[in-house]
């Protein structure tokens, strides 16, 4: 997806952060008031514990009013899983992620099911999923393998990116049809949508390997996970939109698409090899050439050209050369040292003056863009694939 816009929208989305959880007085489904806090969600029903101390009440969220609701949406149970205490992660020489594996299944908890709205609410550990569909958590729980491996991936990267959601979840709207997913507004043929405006990220159930059968739905296969991982990594970057250049948040988020999804597992660079698959069944390329944006072209290249490009043959070419440039800077260019360097040195309310003071001393070092295109040249030559 492209980035136009999203500079601010991504900054007011990201800032907020949960705060614990103090005494407030909430509506009853039957209009009664009680002061109370939350201390638990179970079964579609909040969990509150009143001011005078007696046994918790047990209250359907169905049955909320708005500004109630906004208080269970912002509780985060203590002691929540934080990144990586859930994976284990492979690393290379360099410390770069191999393979990235959740060690337990994720946790989930049912929010909300409210048959009369088709509203049912799910949480995996950092995720929230909304579906107009009744879902058991073993298949939530099986999905969101998936988006919670993908938020792994990204705190794994030595980038120092770490995840936070906003409003204590990240935020993700499920569709029962691929023809409801394109009516809500997505590109049709996507696999899921990141929605800078909201937050949320856009996917249809079977996308997610997940279909119906007589009234209840089943999973069915895992659906193609690739075009999905995209998406989640531009969520799950949160501020990190605003601070990078188009290229590099498209690059990254290509890089990690890239890899091999399945069961909890996200394995990356293994080889080439699995770059230039990706590049052939996905971006279009052919055998193992490819005529790519020169640097001097891409790296400096504004969200308004890239948006621009997205219409025509263009678009390809502007990802899978984000995505080769991205893995020449983490790979093949002194380890990494310099992207490691340029991500640690990004302030918090960049400019382009800055970003190209940035990318001159940190990326380019000292090396005119004719120098680096030789060399990222001469380093995919090396592993059998000429760019041009």
């Amino acid at each position: 997806m492209s980035l136009r816009g999203l500079t601010v929208i991504a900054t007011l989305l990201f800032c907020s952060h949960w705060v614990a959880a103090a005494p407030r007085v909430w509506t009853l489904p039957d209009g009664r008031k009680l002061t109370a806090t939350v201390t638990g969600i179970e079964g579609g029903h909040v969990l509150l514990l009143p001011e005078n101390g007696k046994s918790p009440s047990r209250i359907p969220t169905s049955g909320l009013n708005e500004s109630d609701r906004a208080e269970v949406d912002r509780w985060v149970p203590p002691g929540r899983r934080a990144a990586g205490t859930n994976t284990e992660v492979k690393r290379d020489a360099e410390g770069w992620p191999v393979s990235v594996v959740l060690k337990d299944l994720p946790t989930v908890t049912v929010v909300e099911e409210n048959r009369p709205s088709s509203r049912y609410v799910y949480r995996s550990d950092h995720f929230e999923f909304t579906s107009t569909q009744r879902l058991s958590a073993d298949i939530v729980r099986e999905f969101s393998r998936v988006f919670e491996v993908n938020f792994e991936a990204v705190a794994s990267m030595p980038l120092g990116i770490t995840p936070e959601a906003p409003r204590g979840y990240f935020k993700v709207t499920l569709f029962p049809s691929i023809a409801a997913y394109t009516a809500a507004g997505a590109p049709a043929g996507s696999g899921g949508l990141f929605r800078g405006s909201t937050g949320e990220v856009m996917v249809p159930l079977p996308n997610l390997g997940v279909r119906r059968s007589g009234n209840r739905w089943i999973m069915d296969g895992r659906g193609d996970n690739q075009p999905l991982i995209h998406e989640v990594t531009h969520q799950v970057m949160g501020t990190w939109l605003s601070i990078l250049p188009v290229w590099m948040v498209e690059g990254m988020a290509e890089y990690l698409a890239a890899g091999r999804c399945s069961n909890g597992r996200l394995t990356l660079h293994a080889d080439f090899d699995q770059i230039l698959e990706f590049l052939n069944t996905q971006k279009g390329v052919k055998g193992r050439s490819m005529d790519v944006r020169h640097p001097q072209r891409l790296l400096p290249m504004s969200h308004d050209k890239w948006a621009a490009d997205l219409a025509g043959p263009s678009g390809l070419k502007n990802y899978a050369s984000a995505l080769l440039a991205f893995y020449f800077f983490c790979h093949a260019d002194d380890s990494g040292t310099g992207i490691i360097a340029y991500f640690k040195a990004r302030p918090a309310s960049p400019t382009p003056d800055n970003d190209a003071a940035e990318r001159d001393k940190f990326l380019l070092r000292g090396r005119d863009w004719d120098t680096l295109w030789k060399e990222m040249t001469a380093a995919f030559e090396q592993r059998r694939f000429r760019i041009s």
